[in-house]
């Protein structure tokens, strides 16, 4: 087989999260960082055969662009990369050795509140995070309306902005490291259970579900 585009840009994403990989038979690709913060998982065009486990993705996707062209397959303890006459093993890591969520997992919703952050608000909060150096990202609301915005511990608020009006009471606060998404435009909703949900229309892009910081209050 041949593993697309898609499922590869899915991969350098999940890359950032966590170093390690379980691929389950199936078109369904998850991750769960190792401080279990960050889960995610997307459906992609490809149907993997076996259950393989990867210890560094990195590794795996360094692989990738080894060999042009390249037909993979996938066996038992190992794959088989072959292009051109060449071929490549790479054998899987025992599943004791990486972190990775079981097959089929997901996390229950409810829907306390939900906004959609567009492509260009998502652009803007994270150069708002690179240009002021904020460690958190800020969700308020204080009973007419709901705010984003950045800080600092400290409580210090570098940018914020209105977006929208609600009769909820809340602040949830998101360490920016747990915010490893791609850019897209996302409904994102907010879960009494302490977590952010974050869903594209777009097909290819991941589902995220960001755990927020113990303080916040829902």
């Amino acid at each position: 087989m041949k593993i697309s585009k898609e499922s590869i840009n899915i991969l350098k994403n999940f890359a950032s999260i966590s170093p390690n990989l379980r691929i389950y038979p199936g078109s369904e690709l998850s991750v769960l960082s190792p401080s279990t913060s960050i889960f995610a998982k997307a459906t992609v065009p490809d149907v993997f055969p076996v259950d393989a486990c990867f210890y560094d993705i990195n590794s795996f996707l360094e692989l990738l662009t080894f060999m042009e062209n390249q037909d993979i397959e996938f066996g038992p303890s190992s794959l088989t990369m072959s292009s051109g006459g060449s071929t490549f093993e790479y054998r899987y890591a025992d599943p004791s050795v990486i972190i990775a969520p079981p097959a089929g997992k997901s996390i229950d919703l409810d829907e306390h509140f939900s906004f959609v952050l567009t492509a260009q608000d998502l652009n803007t909060l994270t150069q708002a995070i690179k240009i002021s150096g904020a460690e958190v990202i800020n969700l308020r609301a204080n009973g007419s309306e709901f705010t984003l915005g950045v800080s600092h511990k400290s409580g210090n608020v570098n940018w914020s902005k209105r977006m929208g009006d609600t009769n909820l009471n809340f602040d949830a606060i998101l360490d920016v490291q747990n915010l490893r998404i791609l850019s897209d435009s996302y409904k994102v909703t907010l879960s009494k259970r302490k977590f952010l949900h974050f869903k594209s229309e777009t097909a290819a892009t991941p589902q995220y579900w960001l755990a927020l910081d113990p303080k916040s209050t829902i």
